[in-house]
């Protein structure tokens, strides 16, 4: 999960507007229930929704980039806050090429919620933004180092898992 702490760290810098984040602090005073609904019941639901259903529906009519495509960008949209919608799309494109590849909504609801847990844990034990810590403790060219690195571990884990799968008819 280094990656995702990298873009969300990077998604900071972005003035993007933050429609949720009353809703987040609201949360944070039941964080056991904050994080059952956002670690365990929001990635459940939507991974049904957005893989099991919709990403489904979508590949039987159009080849698979452009269904896991389309599924990620409605994903993104459906997270309501141009804060986490490039987050969202992302993540999307991800789980949907895994789902594609695997047609395992399990493996896809487990990384989800790993994904959620983790941006749980970041923002409930942290009161300055990720960005500022690392930037401070690495200076700017460390950062965008890490930054790099963290792409280049995350293409590499995908180039491996895409290996390791067995081929697909499309």
């Amino acid at each position: 999960m280094p990656a995702q702490a990298v873009v969300l760290t990077t998604l900071s810098l972005l003035p993007l507007p933050d429609w949720t984040g009353k809703t987040f602090i609201d949360w944070s005073r039941y964080p056991v229930l904050a994080f059952g609904i956002g670690s365990i019941v929001g990635p459940v639901l939507e991974e049904y929704l957005f893989r099991g259903v919709l990403l489904q529906g979508l590949l039987r009519n159009y080849r698979p980039w452009v269904a896991i495509a389309q599924s990620a960008l409605l994903f993104g949209v459906f997270h309501f806050n141009p804060a986490q919608s490039l987050s969202a799309t992302l993540m999307g494109l991800v789980v949907g090429w895994l789902y594609y590849r695997t047609q395992s909504l399990g493996l896809c609801i487990g990384l989800h919620a790993l994904n959620n847990a983790f941006a749980f844990t970041m923002l409930r034990f942290s009161s300055t933004p990720r960005y500022v810590v690392l930037s401070n403790q690495l200076g700017a060219a460390g950062y965008w180092a890490l930054v790099a690195l963290a792409a280049m571990v995350l293409s590499g884990c995908l180039w491996w898992l895409h290996r390791q799968l067995p081929a697909t008819d499309n």
